[in-house]
């Protein structure tokens, strides 16, 4: 028996990086997940790249691209950014 088997609320150990648990759990919902589902998602997103809303999608992603390199992965990432802060 596990240390938390009998207390399904119980919070699990801390395994650190690299934690066994969630990663076992992620491989099952991954390996179980219903193919008509990811079907479904899959069509919605094509319906969606073919109507206006991929304007808009388009424009998400160019955003967030902006955004993402504007971050200088060598020195820390400040408190508050004022184009992200103040929107």
């Amino acid at each position: 028996m596990q240390p938390n088997d009998d207390k399904p609320d119980a919070p699990e150990p801390n395994e650190g990086e690299g934690n066994r648990t969630v990663a076992r759990r992620y491989d099952e919902a991954v390996t179980n997940y219903p193919p008509e589902r990811a079907k479904e998602a899959a069509e919605r997103a094509k319906r969606a790249l073919e109507t206006d809303e991929a304007a808009e999608l388009a424009r998400a992603e160019e955003e967030a691209k902006k955004k993402a390199s504007d971050i200088e992965l060598d020195k820390e990432i400040p408190e508050k950014r004022a184009d992200v802060d103040e929107e």
